[in-house]
């Protein structure tokens, strides 16, 4: 196994990871727990918009298709309400990006992380989302 780069020292990172699927949610959270970050989980777009309300994110790790609320639409009502002030945004799907199947327009600023993915491909994912530009 490859060995991977913790968070850097410093303050701890939160991050929110919003899924459907409570298996795949469970997994993303215990993996990046395991990178040093401070991670809380949402069911679902409207569970996160209060979750984000109430806590302060630094990251939201959204699924983008989901039953109410799509992660797209859960990041552009986070940046409504917080503007630059709110937590960065990280889609994943698992459907292919242009594939047709996927008819809810993503935020063009936001990166997509491919599902299935790995503990270091996520936490590649995560630092590159957590380092950008906002």
């Amino acid at each position: 196994m490859p060995q991977l780069t913790p968070q850097p020292p410093g303050p701890l990172r939160r991050v929110l990871v919003v899924d459907d699927d409570a298996g795949l949610r469970q997994l993303a959270a215990e993996m990046l727990a395991a990178e040093g970050y401070m991670v809380a989980c949402a069911c679902d777009g409207d569970d996160a918009a209060a979750r984000c309300a109430r806590e302060r994110f630094d990251l939201v790790l959204t699924d983008i298709e989901m039953p109410g609320m799509t992660g797209p639409e859960l990041l552009r009502h986070l940046a409504r309400i917080h503007g630059r002030e709110g937590p960065r945004g990280l889609l994943m799907s698992g459907l292919p990006r242009g594939s047709g199947a996927n008819t809810i327009a993503e935020p063009e600023e936001c990166s997509c992380l491919p599902k299935p993915f790995t503990r270091t491909a996520l936490a590649a994912a995560v630092r590159r989302a957590l380092e950008s530009d906002p």
